[in-house]
């Protein structure tokens, strides 16, 4: 129950972050690339950043599961 938890919250700040680091990059992209590339750019620091924050949540939440036992 507790991994279904943590893997649901983990997702959940990946997706926020992947969404926001995407937002964030595709409008800056705007700006200095042409065509297609901005969207191609700005998916890649989206799934850089989702596989970033989803590792860190569950490690997170996995030390304070074992620290709060």
């Amino acid at each position: 129950m507790l991994s279904l938890l943590l893997i649901v919250a983990a997702m959940a700040v990946g997706l926020i972050a992947g969404a926001m680091a995407y937002f964030i990059h595709y409008n800056e992209y705007q700006h200095h690339l042409t065509g297609n590339r901005p969207f191609r750019e700005s998916f890649k620091s989206a799934i850089v950043s989702f596989i970033f924050f989803f590792a860190i949540s569950v490690a997170v939440g996995l030390m304070m599961y074992r620290l709060f036992k």
